[in-house]
């Protein structure tokens, strides 16, 4: 989630329902009722917060026209790109379906204003996706089983990223670790693609249920480490039998897991979400006494 603006006007790319305001108005257009991804933009109204979205029936209606799409072709946001206080907001869409898609850079203007400043083929059909690191960021398109291709907002670019096992099959993307590396989880593997080696560690999952795979859970953050910041990924182990809390760390080299950062979860603890605090992403457990108040295991990591 992105947030920016001033005062109480923020803009974050949200999945939730069209606000009322915001529907088409038209009484022979029945529109999805449902939750979908849309540009929530917020504000105070007589003393009480308002929210709407900024790709409204009117904006989606001369997106069509212009690029004479057909009634039930898409038109969704996929990535947020304006961070800080900014008078206009930046942000990408797909439009159309299948291999006749665009990706458009869109510039929302105060006034209910926008224009279309940059757009780009999409090659393939597969679900776009953004992941980032370090305000780098990419848009992941998942073409075939065993490949992404990635596209580089920055540049305009687009490359291929493959993995060759055809017996442990492409998940999902979940950071970017550099401008030519990819952290990416198969069946069994977190996998890095990009470069000539290949550089990988397992996963552990299980399933005991038809239909129910019980897996560990990632979470990107960064070790500070010499005064830099490396992309590394927090793994939680406690939904499954396993007890273990870890992180592994992109050296730039090799994924490696500092001994430092591997424990097991103290009794009565549970584990949060990494938070960032002062700068530096913290670990952090909630903890209770048999007597006495709960409390808060914070855990910098950094390797300083």
């Amino acid at each position: 989630t992105q947030w920016i603006g001033d005062g109480w006007n923020a803009v974050s790319l949200e999945n939730g329902r069209i606000p009322k305001l915001d529907r088409n108005p038209s009484v022979f257009i029945q529109e999805f009722e449902g939750e979908a991804d849309h540009l929530y933009w917020f504000r105070q109204n007589s003393g009480q917060m308002e929210t709407r979205i900024l790709d409204h029936a009117f904006f989606r209606k001369e997106i069509r026209r212009r690029y004479g799409l057909r009634f039930n072709d898409l038109i969704f946001p996929v990535a947020l790109q304006s961070k800080g206080r900014v008078r206009e907001v930046d942000a990408f869409f797909a439009v159309g379906k299948g291999f006749e898609r665009r990706l458009l850079l869109v510039r929302f203007f105060p006034g209910n204003r926008f224009d279309v400043i940059r757009e780009f083929r999409v090659p393939g059909a597969g679900a776009l996706k953004k992941i980032e690191f370090q305000d780098q960021s990419m848009l992941v398109l998942q073409e075939r089983k065993e490949a992404y291709r990635v596209f580089d907002p920055e540049t305009g670019d687009f490359r291929e990223f493959k993995w060759t096992d055809r017996f442990d099959d492409l998940l999902g993307p979940i950071v970017r670790l550099a401008p030519d590396r990819l952290l990416v989880q198969t069946q069994n593997h977190l996998v890095v693609l990009g470069g000539e080696n290949e550089h990988k560690i397992p996963i552990k999952r299980f399933s005991f249920l038809p239909g129910e795979l019980f897996s560990e859970m990632f979470v990107p953050v960064s070790v500070k480490n010499s005064g830099q910041e490396q992309p590394a990924l927090f793994i939680d182990g406690t939904l499954i039998s396993d007890q273990h809390l870890g992180v592994v760390i992109w050296n730039g080299t090799d994924l490696v897991k500092p001994v430092r950062f591997q424990q097991k979860l103290p009794k009565g603890c549970r584990v949060m979400n990494p938070q960032r605090i002062s700068g530096v992403d913290h670990l952090l457990l909630f903890c209770q006494r048999e007597i006495g108040l709960p409390y808060l295991l914070k855990r910098p990591l950094s390797m300083e």
